[in-house]
């Protein structure tokens, strides 16, 4: 048998590992969100980025495809920085 005690114990020792365990599955969901939204503000932000020839990164005008991804990134990170906060 099991004093009133030691069940207290085990009790007090089983919630915290619930707790312990939904602040874990809280915190990978709220990642798996961002990360999500940040892949869709840099699809929302990829034509803009890919059909203007204007655009201009590091005082650098954008011309190559890799220099258009780049600057669409920058618009998703910008924007998922804002939403974090």
């Amino acid at each position: 048998m099991t004093t009133p005690d030691e069940r207290r114990a085990y009790q007090r020792g089983y919630s915290a590992g619930r707790r312990r365990k939904a602040a874990e599955v809280s915190a990978e969901r709220r990642r798996a969100q961002r990360e999500a939204f940040r892949q869709r503000a840099f699809l929302a932000a990829l034509p803009f980025c890919l059909g203007e020839h204007a655009w201009k990164l590091n005082q650098k005008p954008c011309s190559t495809l890799d220099e258009r991804l780049a600057l669409a990134e920058a618009f998703a990170n910008g924007a998922t920085a804002r939403m974090v906060r």
